[in-house]
């Protein structure tokens, strides 16, 4: 197994030198500062010619050879990547992530320690947010015995370990915080499962495999996989997602109003969109409209628009529906369709609501039919799904409290968005 150092350079040559000799590097990357046609750069501390050290900053001149010469370095032990803009930090990170990948495909199983003692402020802060960023390297850095806040004391040196753990799982909890946000549950799950494996406290371990819990509930809940959302969540903190918690156990036995899954379907289509995934949006909307008419020709008169009883229907439809027929003795019919025979029958509330959405609702068909995801080539963009989904929105909601009315139901449970946050605060100690 291969040993990999990779360190910055400037200021005093005594930590670089001291890092070499405790890591036993197999092969060192010197990050250093390129004062390009002046022979300045701190690259000269490592293979300037003659003596370009001093062994003390009271030496009126250097007295010591390079830092090559010093740790016994071979010509092919070592190399050298210069950094032009010495106070830029991206490229310091762009340098030092460079040397990170290099040292990976000298050996798959290289151990790379990344010493961040010597340099500038920007290329420290570079090569620490480039092994961060790897996942894979150790950090170091060289301290001791101070009198000030200018310089360790001369021969007290001792390189030490860096726990980067902690904050490589924050960071990652961070990340997964941004990706809720989004309602990417999925993704967020991956980076906190990531994360977990870099606990080293059991309530921390214990934070992060509720969070990751939820997410996969979510993320199984937002793909309409009802019954694995439950299984996760079930067993959460009482007190955890509660009203979301609720509202799927009165969808799933059913206890509710009837038409808890259009408004489930509606918030997905509201979690899509916030995705800018209008297409998925506005299909969710149709599916929605669709499903409030099957519903309530189900409930409230028996008819399955899949199989259409003709028995069931007013006698001046039959002929308008018997055009529907799959030659099979099966009358199926869509969305329209289904409205329009709500609204042909008796003193039917929701059918007289519909017909004063039906302009609207034949514009919003259009843009639907014209998608890419359903008959069309036409993306939707974004003006299109807020104008029709507040129709959409406003149509269903106002037809499902007609209905819960018709019914004598009541709305047990309120339908509520999917969490953007978890709060989370890992315990790090």
């Amino acid at each position: 197994m291969q040993r990999v150092l990779i360190l910055t350079v400037g200021g005093s040559h005594e930590p670089i030198v001291e890092s070499i000799r405790h890591n036993s590097p197999d092969f060192v990357f010197f990050l250093c500062s390129d004062d390009i046609g002046s022979n300045k750069g701190s690259y000269v501390q490592v293979i300037g010619d003659g003596n370009v050290l001093r062994s003390s900053f009271d030496m009126a001149s250097p007295d010591l050879p390079n830092i090559v010469t010093l740790t016994g370095l071979q010509a092919d032990g070592f190399e050298i990547r210069r950094i032009a803009k010495i106070d830029e930090l991206p490229d310091c990170y762009r340098v030092a992530a460079a040397a990170i990948r290099d040292a990976h495909a000298r050996s798959e199983d290289a151990t790379i320690f990344a010493d961040y003692t010597g340099g500038t402020k920007s290329m420290t802060a570079g090569l620490v947010a480039a092994a961060l960023d790897d996942n894979k390297c150790a950090l170091t850095m060289v301290t001791g015995v101070r009198k000030d806040l200018k310089k360790v004391i001369d021969r007290t040196s001792l390189v030490r370990s860096v726990q980067i753990a902690d904050l490589q799982l924050l960071r990652r909890v961070k990340i997964a915080e941004e990706l809720l946000a989004r309602y990417d549950y999925g993704a967020a799950r991956e980076v906190i499962e990531e994360a977990s494996r870099l606990c080293r406290h059991d309530e921390s371990f214990q934070q992060l495999a509720e969070f990751a819990t939820l997410c996969r509930g979510f993320d199984a809940w937002d793909r309409f996989d009802h019954q694995m959302a439950r299984a996760c969540l079930v067993g959460l903190s009482k007190g955890r997602c509660g009203k979301q918690k609720a509202f799927l156990e009165v969808m799933l036995e059913k206890r509710g109003h009837g038409f808890e899954m259009v408004e489930d379907i509606l918030l997905n289509a509201a979690r899509r969109a916030a995705q800018h995934r209008y297409d998925d949006a506005v299909g969710r909307l149709y599916r929605a409209t669709e499903m409030t008419a099957q519903i309530w020709l189900n409930e409230k008169y028996g008819i399955e628009t899949g199989n259409i009883d003709l028995t069931k229907v007013p006698e001046h439809t039959r002929p308008s529906l018997e055009e529907d027929s799959d030659g099979k003795g099966r009358i199926r019919i869509g969305l329209i369709k289904a409205w329009d025979l709500i609204s042909e029958m008796p003193d039917d509330s929701l059918g007289g609501k519909f017909l004063t959405f039906r302009p609207e609702l034949l514009k919003f068909l259009s843009v639907r039919n014209e998608s890419l995801l359903a008959h069309g080539i036409q993306p939707v963009g974004e003006p299109h799904f807020k104008l029709h989904s507040r129709t959409i929105s406003s149509f269903i909601g106002a037809v499902i409290d007609l209905a819960i009315d018709d019914l004598k139901k009541r709305r047990k449970i309120p339908a509520t968005q999917f969490p953007t946050e978890f709060g989370y605060t890992p315990a790090l100690r």
